[in-house]
């Protein structure tokens, strides 16, 4: 999304439409949290069987499982920051100014620093990646309030509502993932076709419900996307026969 947004971001730069710009950020900003907020609910409610699925084999034990999950937890928090840092940059680099986003990073990487160190003895390896994900949350939001100040404003009550509709309609991935992730089976060694079809059936309906609930409310984001699916469709469907 970064890459397919600066040129279109650029071109508005160069002709100083500041108005489109805010448009294009906004709108980029609402279909990455289309994107990453149920896709982070899912993997937080489906992250022990996930990884006791692909990991735990071999030397790989149910502890080690453990383990990882409360890592993936920690990760997957800041999973929306992490994304909109990809879009948010390209702004600045549309403005040619390359300088802000690498300020803003080493600040990151100093305060992801400290909060390691102070995370890493209460909540050990996973506190290193709570860390991760608390400074990229703040490395998002300071670009954001940067961008404000020079920008103008550019939609943030339009980013909240769409980014608190997903959330609700990742609602149902999240009971889903943990009615599954209580099943027995997940206690019990092989058995790793059911789990398998367990966690397949578990993304797909999860994934399902959150597209006809998006569908029903008719969001931009879900109208853009769906666009999107019927131009790539069209490309590859073969050509009509002539007579």
């Amino acid at each position: 999304m970064s890459t397919a947004l600066l040129p279109t971001m650029s071109t508005h730069a160069a002709k100083n439409d500041l108005a489109a710009l805010r448009d294009a950020l906004s709108f980029g900003l609402r279909l990455i949290l289309f994107i990453t907020i149920p896709a982070m609910v899912g993997l937080i409610a489906l992250r022990t069987p996930i990884i006791q699925v692909l990991f735990q084999h071999g030397r790989f034990v149910a502890a080690d499982t453990a383990g990882t999950a409360s890592a993936l937890l920690c990760y997957t928090v800041g999973l929306w920051a992490f994304a909109g840092v990809r879009v948010v940059v390209p702004v600045f680099y549309a403005r040619q100014d390359t300088k802000t986003p690498v300020v803003v990073a080493a600040l990151s990487v100093l305060t992801n620093i400290a909060l390691s160190l102070a995370l890493m003895r209460p909540l050990a390896h996973a506190g290193l990646a709570l860390a991760t994900a608390i400074a990229s949350a703040l490395n998002f939001m300071a670009l954001l309030v940067i961008l404000r100040l020079r920008l103008g404003p550019f939609g943030g009550r339009r980013v909240a509502r769409s980014a608190a509709l997903s959330l609700l309609a990742s609602l149902p991935a999240a009971v889903i993932g943990v009615v599954v992730s209580d099943f027995s089976i997940w206690g019990r060694p092989g058995a790793w076709l059911a789990k398998v079809a367990w966690i397949t059936l578990a993304i797909g309906v999860s994934a399902g419900g959150y597209a006809l609930l998006q569908a029903v409310w008719r969001t931009e984001e879900a109208v853009a996307v769906w666009d999107l699916v019927k131009r790539r469709r069209g490309r590859s469907a073969p050509p009509a026969p002539t007579e």
